[in-house]
């Protein structure tokens, strides 16, 4: 509601509907840059992403590696193949996760429900894997079923980040809702 009535107000015809909200926010008093901003964004919309792929900014590349390959079976390829290693790419099927060296991140304080990572699993074994990753400790939030249908818990790797894996699993399994 808030972009049609900014619209209206605008002297220019404004093609793209992030416009108006860029001029609103930035308080853009030069309409061109807003016009050009929105054919980019055309073409754009005519591209295909396939993927987003995180980046974890992490304190050993390859201590991290091996917790992704131990933990959820990921396979890597780090940069450069020998230590230490600066970023490496991993892989589980068509999932990539990226790990990039920062000596410098601060420490974070993991909290349920607040996610770095979402990964949507298929194959019904939610469960299972619950199973063999509770005894490393990794394990932040029980398997809990979510108001939109999917079954979810948390782990937190050696660097604070917050994975949560989720699965959509049959109504007769029967999971706790989310506390509070």
């Amino acid at each position: 509601m808030k972009t049609k009535s900014l619209r209206s107000k605008l002297p220019i015809q404004v093609s793209h509907p992030a416009n108006p909200l860029i001029v609103e926010r930035l308080r853009v008093k030069d309409f061109s840059v807003c016009i050009s901003f929105g054919e980019k964004v055309g073409v754009m919309r005519r591209m295909r992403v396939f993927q987003a792929v995180p980046v974890l900014q992490v304190a050993d590349v390859g201590i991290s590696a091996l917790w992704y390959r131990d933990h959820l079976g990921f396979s890597g390829d780090p940069f450069p193949p020998t230590p230490p290693h600066q970023f490496a790419i991993l892989r589980h099927g068509e999932t990539e996760l990226m790990l990039q060296r920062h000596a410098e991140r601060p420490q974070r304080a993991p909290k349920p429900y607040r996610w770095d990572v979402y990964l949507r699993l298929e194959g019904g074994r939610l469960p299972m894997l619950f199973q063999a990753l509770e005894p490393t400790h990794c394990v932040q939030r029980r398997i809990e079923r979510m108001p939109y249908g999917l079954c979810e818990f948390e782990i937190v790797d050696p660097d604070g980040y917050v994975i949560c894996l989720a699965e959509p699993l049959r109504q007769d399994q029967d999971y706790p809702a989310p506390k509070g």
